[in-house]
Formats: structure tokens, C-alpha cells, sequence
């Protein structure tokens, strides 16, 4: 079994079964010990393609923090990943680009998801190795727009935001 492991291994980094479909996840685990389910690799590729659309300019550790905040929604926003990211009003990519829109920008930016995929892999592996835990994402613009300033949650603590990229993220205590 390990034999067949390594020489898989090697003949996909060698090239010779050729990358794998835009949007789809290569199906190898390099932990011998983790066996992945179909079920699984549903949920990296949601988390993906959340990382992916939602923050493949901020680089690795802005991806991170959206997948922080992705698994810290898991149990309050729906019970897997998928609920999360395809819940309404959580996400705005996954209800504005249609499927096949989501696989033309992914082929055309592939090695943004290529990143996207491995900062996935490793979250839902090692939930532990988030850049946040308790990180909620903040669009401080648009509660400042809407209620005229920040929720006192936010300010009654003190809290500094956390600013990646595009994105102002928190942390709320538990």
C-alpha cells in the first residue's frame, strides 16, 4: 500500500497524469494515516472555493482568515461547510458567479487556486492552525452605512479590527 502511495505520488508530481480539472480537488492525502471521504472532499472544496473567490488577492494569510471565519460559522450558520458558504446573505460570490462563470475564473487563475486548495486541505485537516480563533469577518463599511456607526459589541470592547487586504476582520470572545 505505501509502496503504491509513493509511486502515485510520483507520477503526479512528475506530471504524468496531468493536472487535474479546473475546480476539482486532487484526491491524495500525503498523510498516509488520514483517509478522506467523498464527503470530505465536498467540504475542502467548498472551503476552497470560499478562500478562493472571497480572498485569492490578499495572499495566504488573508485566505487563512476567511477560513477562520468559514469555521467558525460551522454549528451557528449551518452544520458544514457547505451550509456555511452557500447559506444567503453569507457569502456573496457563491449567490453571484454561476458554476460554470466559477470554473472559467478558476482555470484562468490556477494557481491561485491551486493555493486556495492547499490552504484548505490544511485547515480542515488542522482546524487548530487558523490564523483566528474566534475571527468573525467585519464589512465595517457597510454596518457603519447602515446603523451610522460600529455594534457596541465591538466597541464596548475595545477591539481593534483586524485589517487583510480588503477584508476588517474581529475577534469576539467566547
Amino acid at each position: 500500500m505505501k509502496i503504491l502511495l509513493v509511486v502515485t505520488m510520483l507520477m503526479i508530481s512528475s506530471g504524468q497524469f496531468g493536472r487535474p480539472a479546473a475546480g476539482e480537488i486532487e484526491r491524495i492525502s500525503f498523510n498516509p494515516e488520514v483517509l478522506l471521504t467523498d464527503e470530505d472532499y465536498r467540504q475542502i472544496d467548498c472551503l476552497a472555493r470560499n478562500l478562493f473567490f472571497e480572498s485569492r488577492n490578499e495572499g495566504e494569510v488573508g485566505m487563512r482568515a476567511v477560513g477562520a471565519v468559514t469555521l467558525n460559522r460551522v454549528g451557528k450558520y449551518g452544520s458544514s461547510i457547505c451550509n456555511v458558504v452557500y447559506r444567503h446573505k453569507q457569502f456573496s460570490w457563491a449567490h453571484l458567479i454561476t458554476e460554470r462563470k466559477q470554473k472559467r475564473i478558476i482555470e484562468i487563475e490556477y494557481g491561485a487556486w491551486g493555493d486556495a486548495v492547499d490552504i484548505a486541505k490544511d485547515l480542515y485537516l488542522n482546524p487548530t492552525s487558523t490564523v483566528g480563533d474566534r475571527m468573525h469577518y467585519l464589512n465595517e463599511s457597510l454596518v457603519i452605512e447602515k446603523y451610522g456607526r460600529l455594534p457596541l459589541w465591538f466597541t464596548a470592547h475595545g477591539k481593534d479590527p483586524i485589517k487583510i487586504g480588503q477584508h476588517t476582520f474581529v475577534r469576539v470572545r467566547a
